[in-house]
């Protein structure tokens, strides 16, 4: 057979990537389409749910969250949740939620009272919005 030779690790990963990037703006781009168009509702139906303070609107509008994770029962690590408007049907916000922090437990070993620890520590943002377990970091 004449097939070209399998994809290397470090390609394959890039390619990852490129998507996840990609995929991750148009859903940015998307909500913030689904949020323009639920702000416009509401203001043509009632406009008393309205705020608008001249640099953010707001809106007093229903929704419902809904979340899942990788894996059924208590083992998973990994899940997300969902803002759904309850007028337009559309995603709103997602929230990528992990159990652990690879930063976290890599220093996990450190002095806690250490200088360099606590420097850590005040400049640690976790990527993504972790739960609280066991001590674990925390992000709101």
């Amino acid at each position: 057979m004449n097939l070209p030779p399998p994809v290397t690790k470090k390609a394959y990963n890039d390619h990852q990537i490129q998507i996840k990037t990609i995929a991750a703006d148009n859903a940015e781009t998307l909500m913030k389409d689904a949020a323009k168009r639920l702000v416009d509702k509401v203001a043509m139906e009632s406009p008393d749910d309205i705020e608008d303070d001249g640099t953010t609107v707001v809106a007093n509008v229903s929704v419902t969250i809904d979340g899942t994770w990788q894996k059924r029962g208590h083992s998973s690590r990994i899940g997300v949740t969902f803002v759904i408007s309850v007028d337009t049907d559309e995603v709103l916000d997602y929230c990528v939620k992990f159990l652990f922090c690879h930063e976290c437990k890599s220093h996990g070993n450190m002095n806690a009272e250490s200088e360099e620890y606590q420097s850590w520590k005040e400049c640690h943002e976790p990527p993504y919005r972790f739960i609280r377990r066991n001590g674990s970091c925390f992000s709101h």
